[in-house]
């Protein structure tokens, strides 16, 4: 915190303390990159979300997926659909429902972009879709 008051933003540093034991140093890190997360590097932070993370780091990489934007964040959604953590799983899921790309109507033609309509399509052969986004192999989430 207090170097956020200094105005000091060495993101190199605070991707660094996204690591931390401490949890609200996770989240003090987090907090810091915010105004950077559209250029932070997408495979690291994506590697913040593995199971193996404390709840704290999975939760803050998420947190700085949803300002990355686009599909990264729709990817890191569908990374934690099976996360472990009830809180996490339940944004994760939200999350998806919600994703819309920029500057379109629907994910596919004729499809509303809101509500459960990604969901479906997943039943209905948007499996293949989400398993590009997330980099599976198969669509193994229990939503689908």
């Amino acid at each position: 915190a207090g170097l956020r008051a200094l105005d000091v933003s060495d993101v190199a540093r605070f991707m660094a303390l996204l690591d931390d034991p401490d949890a609200g140093v996770v989240r003090e890190a987090a907090v810091a990159l915010l105004p950077s997360a559209g250029a932070l590097d997408e495979e690291r932070l994506r590697g913040r979300l593995a199971e193996g993370r404390s709840r704290a780091v999975r939760v803050s990489a998420f947190r700085l997926f949803q300002r990355h934007g686009g599909l990264a964040r729709l990817r890191a959604a569908v990374a934690l659909i099976g996360d472990p953590d009830d809180r996490l799983r339940h944004a994760a899921r939200q999350a998806v429902r919600r994703w819309c790309p920029a500057g379109r109507a629907a994910v596919v033609p004729g499809r509303p972009c809101g509500g459960g309509a990604r969901l479906r399509m997943c039943r209905t052969g948007w499996s293949r879709s989400v398993s590009c986004l997330s980099g599976r192999g198969s669509c193994s989430a229990s939503w689908c």
